[in-house]
């Protein structure tokens, strides 16, 4: 279904009561033409609202027009709809059905299935009716990490084969996170929650791509850092991390601080370890206690390295 340039619609109501599908684009407008003899709404939010007994499927719903600021889309039917967002091919870009800083809103008793095109980013916008996210190929989502848990992790997933999907978490603090729970076909970044607290231990975000954000100080097991994909910061001065618990079975693994240029850090040690030469600390501090020992393994180690330790402790 298409809907011409001048057509003022702002509200579609469907009450299905056998299975509908609808291909192609729903558009909505707003017409803002004084000779025209209707109501004008330059800010105008536009509603489709569900009821009946049967599932249904809907193209992309475009809310592109400069007048219309928002959609409400509301299913209280016992069907399913389902229905296609289509962003810009980079955040707020403006290619897409969706304009970047539209108000979305999904509620009602009933399930709404979201597929995504283009970068959706859905964060500020309510999904309390969203029963699942499947992302086509090459697209990405951001959501809250409170979206996530409350859609289900498993619910939310990519489309095998082709480009990479990826979907961008927010506000992730002290909450568990389990990324092995999202759904399949899906790269994950995790934009960590400002502020200075501990991450769960119980949070795995393994192969997840982290950010802390500025002003920020996160702290996290060496097992989760080394798990991640990558560790950086959103401010290479005031961005900092705290990692703890470092054994000789991490650096005889691997352990390196090399790709954490974009913050600043301590890493803590839970024994005695001897560095191996491939071993960048990357100017973090090392923090020691007790009766530990640091043993460098080349000269460079030792260059502009800051330990905090007593008088117990040798290097």
């Amino acid at each position: 279904m298409a809907i011409g340039d001048e057509n003022n619609l702002l509200t579609i109501n469907i009450n299905a009561s056998q299975e509908l599908i609808v291909t192609g684009h729903v558009v909505f407008e707003s017409v803002v033409n004084p000779a025209l003899l209707i109501p004008s709404d330059e800010s105008a939010i536009a509603s489709l609202n569900v009821t009946g007994s049967a599932d249904v499927t809907l193209g992309s719903v475009d809310t592109s027009d400069d007048h219309v600021d928002g959609l409400n889309v509301v299913n209280n039917g016992t069907g399913t709809l389902t229905l296609t967002l289509v962003g810009g091919m980079e955040q707020g870009s403006g290619d897409g059905d969706i304009d970047a800083d539209d108000a979305l809103s999904f509620t009602g008793s009933g399930d709404i299935v979201l597929h995504i095109e283009g970068d959706v980013d859905l964060s500020d916008d309510v999904v309390t009716a969203v029963d699942a996210i499947h992302l086509e190929n090459g697209a990405s989502v951001t959501l809250t990490a409170a979206q996530v848990a409350f859609i289900g992790p498993g619910d939310i997933s990519g489309t095998a084969g082709g480009a990479t999907e990826n979907i961008t978490i927010i506000d992730l603090g002290t909450t568990p996170f389990d990324a092995s729970t999202l759904g399949a076909n899906v790269e994950v970044t995790v934009v960590l929650a400002a502020g200075i607290y501990t991450l769960d231990p119980a949070s795995n975000l393994a192969d997840a791509s982290v950010l802390i954000p500025a002003a920020s100080t996160i702290t996290m097991t060496v097992d989760q850092y080394m798990a991640l994909d990558d560790l950086d910061g959103l401010n290479a001065t005031t961005s900092k991390v705290i990692l703890t618990g470092l054994t000789q079975a991490h650096i005889d693994a691997g352990f390196t601080l090399t790709d954490t240029d974009t913050l600043v850090g301590t890493v803590t040690l839970a024994e005695s370890v001897v560095l191996k030469a491939t071993t960048d600390l990357n100017g973090f501090t090392v923090v020691m206690s007790g009766t530990q020992t640091l043993s460098l393994a080349t000269s460079t180690q030792a260059d502009g390295l800051d330990i905090e330790g007593t008088a117990t402790n040798t290097v």
